[in-house]
């Protein structure tokens, strides 16, 4: 989340580590600080005031748009994450039928592999290794 945030702009963020968490502190360059009234007495006039409104209001929006960046690149951080996930699922299942046809394929070999008789098909295809555990049975 650190790269993300740094990514998108933020460019003071970092880490604070305690003794028992990681704090992740997302933090923007951004500031404005101009004194404008001092001991109840204004110190710039109407135009500047208005000038400096429109910089706040430009760095308002420059902030929302970080703020974006920021929440695009976290949620594609977690949709790969999710596509990877999914590939691992697709992975494990295919190794689970590979494992599946060399089991069957050994008890085949060995002669301790029998069907049962009350089903409809005794046909059994190499691509169909899900239901092995449901059409034979171990002796």
């Amino acid at each position: 989340m650190l790269e993300k945030a740094v990514a998108s702009g933020y460019r003071n963020s970092g880490l604070s580590l305690g003794s028992s968490k990681i704090i992740l502190a997302v933090r923007s360059t951004q500031n404005l600080e101009i004194p404008i009234v001092a001991a109840g007495n204004m110190l710039v006039d109407e135009k500047y005031l208005r000038h400096i409104c429109e910089q706040v209001r430009e760095k308002f929006a420059d902030n929302f748009e970080r703020i974006d960046r920021f929440l695009t690149n976290i949620e594609i951080c977690f949709q790969s994450e999710n596509i990877e996930k999914q590939k691992s699922k697709k992975e494990l299942k295919a190794l689970e039928r590979l494992n599946k046809k060399l089991m069957y394929d050994e008890l085949k070999s060995t002669g301790k592999l029998t069907t049962t008789t009350n089903k409809k098909s005794k046909n059994i295809t190499s691509n169909n290794y899900e239901e092995i555990d449901n059409l034979f049975s171990f002796e």
